[in-house]
């Protein structure tokens, strides 16, 4: 199965490199899904060398974008299309560092500006953007000159992380989660086999909305640990843990990790055995096989996520216990590799 895999893979990769040296191919959106799918290829089969290749298959992903400027999002596949490699893009950036190409935005704002989708992703552009200046500056010598600049930092994240919160009041009702129910402490077993943590377990509309909720929970809490970082640069040698920025930014820590967890249970499918609480809700919003099942997709949009507040030093001991078990799920069960191998992976 994997033989043949790679093998569809290899002459896949071809014909896409063939096709990129074509002028009229190149503004396909065939072309541009193409790229996208065998970076989801590289992600789900996870090898070291398909890291690599993932992260250049997004960046290439990002200058077809830009080639095509505003023509990309004048259809429904290609607005589709645009907002999947920009949220990779944004990932790809807020994982490791590296800095947004921010160069594709003003052809297709106009057009895109107020969508929710957009919105979620110009604020996690600015956070990986945040990201990529601090760790430029916190290496440098304590200069006035850069002292100056990472206070700016702070005060950028400050401001950024309120336009999160703004943006989270003012979606439409598509967009909505609520709790549908609670599960008590965990009398006997481990954490790594539950299926939900204890607490609350929350429902969306459809998979498409949790998965933009989590991409903003994510850009929060990274941004929020790049203030501190710039927090614990400028008190050093003095503890950062007794600034207000830190005490605020536990909050939003621990905030994000119970909502990123509380969603969990919807994504794999633990609604599928509770159907009397979907009150209206779908547990799938992609035309694939059957609603009861559980999806691969649906572990693959949760990997990063996970991932993402695994490495939290404000995670809980036995919530990282129930990450690693709900990550070894998705490896195992559902065939998202990425989601077992070690850290160096996307995420």
């Amino acid at each position: 199965m994997e033989a043949t895999a790679l093998g569809s893979y290899t002459r896949a990769l071809t014909a896409t490199r063939k096709a990129l040296r074509d002028p009229k191919m190149i503004k396909h959106d065939a072309t541009l899904a193409a790229v996208l799918l065998l970076g989801l290829y590289e992600t789900i089969t996870a090898n070291f060398l398909g890291t690599m290749a993932w992260g250049s298959h997004i960046d290439g992903a990002v200058q077809l974008l830009k080639s095509r400027n505003g023509e990309q999002v004048r259809s429904k596949e290609g607005l589709d299309l645009f907002i999947a490699a920009r949220t990779q893009m944004v990932i790809h950036s807020l994982s490791t560092g590296k800095a947004p190409d921010t160069t594709l935005e003003q052809p297709i704002a106009d057009q895109v500006g107020k969508e929710p989708v957009f919105l979620c992703q110009q604020l996690g552009i600015r956070a990986a953007d945040l990201k990529a200046r601090a760790q430029h500056l916190i290496p440098l010598p304590r200069t006035s000159e850069n002292i100056k600049l990472l206070r700016a930092v702070i005060r950028d994240c400050q401001t950024l992380d309120q336009e999160f919160i703004d943006w989270s009041k003012s979606l439409p009702e598509n967009f909505r989660w609520e709790t549908a129910a609670w599960e008590h402490p965990l009398r006997r077993g481990s954490f790594a086999d539950a299926e939900v943590y204890p607490g609350r377990i929350d429902i969306y509309q459809d998979v498409w909305a949790a998965s933009v909720w989590n991409v903003v929970r994510c850009s929060r809490m990274i941004s929020t640990s790049v203030m501190i970082r710039c927090v614990a640069r400028l008190h050093s040698p003095d503890d950062h843990r007794t600034t207000p920025e830190y005490a605020a930014a536990t909050k939003i820590w621990s905030e994000v990790i119970s909502d990123i967890i509380s969603s969990v249970p919807y994504f794999l499918g633990w609604f599928s055995k509770h159907k009397d609480l979907l009150n209206g809700a779908r547990l799938s919003g992609f035309a694939c096989g059957v609603d009861d099942a559980e999806k691969g997709l649906s572990g693959y949009l949760l990997t990063w996520p996970l991932r993402c507040i695994q490495a939290q030093d404000y995670v809980t001991d036995s919530q990282r216990e129930w990450i690693k078990g709900r990550l070894k799920h998705i490896g195992a069960s559902l065939g998202v590799r990425t989601a077992i191998m070690p850290q160096t992976m996307p995420g």
